[in-house]
């Protein structure tokens, strides 16, 4: 969905394409939407960079020292390229493990059982479906054998 949002705006039709056309007209919602989420993704991406420099308001704090006198910051880049490679070494090993554990019989049945919970809850769902149809139909024919049997008719007994 996302790329053809991307397409429109390429398209002549877009005011994106003539500022005379965007002053007349300005964004359509969709527009704007696409738009906000490209900004978004962006933002998003470029916070990640920054680790949690971004997501801290003082996450920058740990990256740096207060000189004597307490009123300068000097950011040392070496402790964010370190934290951030320490990250990395984590990720490989995380990495290394899940691929280890993927191929042991164990996670095979993990997964498998994985499987046959979900297709279980499938059979008692439609169940429990079949049992209700069952009992609102049996309900619905009783209703209405109960208002033929109360209207006076020709072949009434």
């Amino acid at each position: 969905m996302f790329e053809k949002r991307l397409d429109f705006l390429r398209t002549q039709s877009s005011p994106l394409r003539s500022f005379a056309r965007f002053i007349k007209q300005g964004f359509s919602r969709s527009e704007i939407e696409t738009i906000e989420s490209i900004h978004r993704v962006i933002r998003t991406y470029l916070n990640g960079l920054a680790d949690n420099i971004a997501a801290h308001p003082y996450g920058w704090s740990q990256y740096g020292k207060k000189d004597e006198s307490g009123d300068n910051f000097d950011f040392y880049p070496s402790l964010f390229v370190d934290r951030l490679k320490q990250q990395m070494k984590l990720l490989e090993c995380r990495l290394q493990f899940q691929e280890m554990m993927a191929y042991s019989q164990l996670f095979v049945e993990y997964v498998d059982g994985q499987r046959k919970a979900a297709l279980g809850k499938d059979l008692v769902g439609k169940y429990i479906a079949n049992w209700i149809y069952m009992h609102w139909k049996l309900k619905k024919m009783l209703k209405e054998k109960r208002e033929a049997e109360s209207k006076p008719g020709l072949f009434r007994r």
